[in-house]
């Protein structure tokens, strides 16, 4: 994975190149997205830290189609359901915030998808509200302690997605911890209103303090 870092930092140089080569006053930025495995060696995170400007924490995704001894819970959970789950979004980034001390230079992602299942087995990618969503009444959502809500007819049918509650939530959570911002996962999937896009904008973080790490870190 070290030829990661050595890509990032040429990409650096060349964009430094390119931003004096075109008179631009301001930087380019970089973000990445690394596995989250990555994130758990010191040097990686070092030497990504020394050329990036952004991290995307992988944080979603946890328990999603695949069969577990957990059960089947809320893909991108905020914080932890004690005993039932393993991983949370909450968890992720305390782990890169505490390790890098640099909270504000992390982002947080935010699933614009679906995940649903079938006969509680099959599980599909669909968007927000597109041509493949599934129409549902809205007044049977549950809302999880994992901060992400679902829907489930008791038979057949199970999908986890964000809605406008969850994701101000989300933002919400990462104003209070210092986080630098989000990265969203298939903004396309949004739905004609931009519902969810509205709801992230309208819960921007302010950071004041941008070193200040907002966790307890032991």
């Amino acid at each position: 994975m070290v030829i990661d870092a050595v890509f990032i930092k040429e990409l650096r140089s060349e964009f430094a190149k390119t931003a004096k080569y075109r008179g631009r006053k301001e930087p380019y930025l970089i973000s990445v997205m690394p596995p989250t495995t990555y994130l758990y060696t010191e040097a990686n995170l070092d030497a990504l830290l020394g050329y990036v400007d952004f991290i995307n924490v992988h944080s979603m995704n946890y328990e999603k189609h695949w069969k577990t001894d957990y059960g089947t819970f809320p893909g991108q959970p905020l914080t932890l359901r004690p005993g039932v789950q393993k991983e949370s979004t909450d968890g992720e980034l305390k782990y890169v915030a505490c390790a890098s001390r640099s909270p504000s230079r992390l982002n947080m992602p935010i699933n614009f998808y679906w995940f649903c299942w079938w006969n509680k087995t099959e599980g599909l990618l669909v968007p927000y509200n597109g041509k493949n969503t599934i129409g549902w009444d809205y007044s049977k959502i549950i809302t999880y302690t994992g901060n992400t809500p679902v829907e489930y007819d008791g038979k057949t049918l199970y999908i986890l997605f964000e809605n406008e509650e969850s994701i101000r939530e989300k933002m919400e959570y990462a104003k209070e911890k210092n986080i630098g911002g989000v990265v969203i996962w298939k903004i396309e999937f949004d739905d004609d209103q931009l519902t969810l896009l509205n709801a992230v904008a309208s819960k921007v973080p302010c950071i004041d303090d941008r070193n200040k790490i907002n966790y307890d870190c032991y």
